[in-house]
């Protein structure tokens, strides 16, 4: 059933991406802003449109988007070619295409030095991926143009990261996507059930929050983002802004964004305000924020770029010099 349904799912999926994505940013036209984060009271603020400061780390909220494999694949197989794409000069722009970042070269060179040692010959017609549904565009557009290069099949569900890694270790699909690294448990978990699951760093991804476009705050330190999220700030005027109440709106638990949200936020380990909704998307954060005067969310880079009509033309040329300093190596 999911190599017939392969190519609808696909399609399906990128239909809904991108009318979620460009419905209304198809003018460049903002509906949301994005707000910059100072690590303390005396930090220079970063925004998450800041490609160096997303890939230094100073900008708070940096994260590695991941592919999981069960070993690493013999060259040939067609997990070896899948692999081989996304980390290629064309699977890459499809990265700054959906608006995320592309690997630095240093990242680029170590993810191609593993696939080169490749010996898992199991998978080699179409395949299965479940997992992170901010990957969702990326994976589309990496499926996309594999099917044309090979004429095979990738059949793509995005559940959530949790959701398609389990259904990795379990054996149900043959490669996971996900916004977060797989955690201990996971690979103990995977390892007993005669998988070793194989880490491939294939982009970079800064969690963006985003709040209502007439909102007046423009910055927030970690602080009162914490305590934004954790239920103890809970008016705008607590942190420079408006009399208005905080409407809070996040992932759900199947989420990676949920997960990589609260470790590099909520650093006391407390849990999310029980105030917040959570959605299986980041698509459906952004009109909850657009529409409610306090609203406040995180969602990728992406999505947020679509959102805030941000240009992504400066990560374009990003792109470019990283991929010369590959091939300089």
């Amino acid at each position: 059933m999911y190599i017939a349904v392969g190519i609808v799912a696909i399609l399906i999926v990128a239909a809904f991406v991108g009318l979620t994505m460009n419905n209304s940013s198809d003018d460049n036209a903002q509906t949301v802003k994005i707000i910059s984060l100072k690590k303390t009271d005396s930090s220079v603020a970063y925004s998450p449109l800041d490609q160096a400061a997303v890939y230094d780390g100073n900008y708070s909220l940096s994260r590695y988007l991941y592919l999981y494999t069960d070993g690493v694949p013999a060259e040939g197989t067609s997990l070896y070619l899948w692999l081989n794409l996304v980390l290629n000069e064309t699977g890459q722009q499809l990265v700054e295409n959906a608006g995320f970042y592309s690997l630095q070269p240093s990242d680029l060179a170590e993810m191609k030095s593993m696939l080169a040692t490749g010996n898992n010959t199991d998978v080699t017609g179409d395949f299965k991926e479940s997992g992170s549904t901010t990957m969702a565009e990326i994976a589309t557009l990496w499926a996309a143009e594999f099917e044309k290069d090979t004429d095979y099949t990738v059949t793509l569900s995005t559940p959530g990261s949790g959701a398609g890694i389990k259904s990795f270790y379990q054996g149900e699909v043959e490669v996971a996507q996900a916004s977060r690294a797989m955690t201990d448990a996971e690979k103990v978990l995977a390892i007993e059930k005669g998988v070793n699951p194989v880490e491939w760093k294939v982009a970079v991804d800064g969690i963006a929050i985003i709040v209502n476009e007439d909102n007046p705050v423009d910055t927030l330190t970690l602080t009162q983002l914490e305590g934004i999220f954790n239920g103890t700030i809970t008016n705008w005027n607590q942190v420079g802004g408006d009399d208005l109440a905080i409407s809070l709106y996040g992932r759900d638990s199947a989420s990676g964004s949920y997960a990589s949200f609260k470790d590099m936020v909520l650093r006391q380990k407390e849990d999310y305000a029980s105030s917040m909704l959570q959605f299986n998307s980041n698509a459906l954060i952004i009109p909850e924020v657009e529409n409610s005067a306090g609203g406040v969310g995180y969602v990728g880079i992406g999505y947020a770029k679509e959102a805030s009509g941000s240009s992504a033309e400066l990560t374009e040329t990003s792109y470019v010099s990283n991929i010369a300093m590959v091939s300089k190596n």
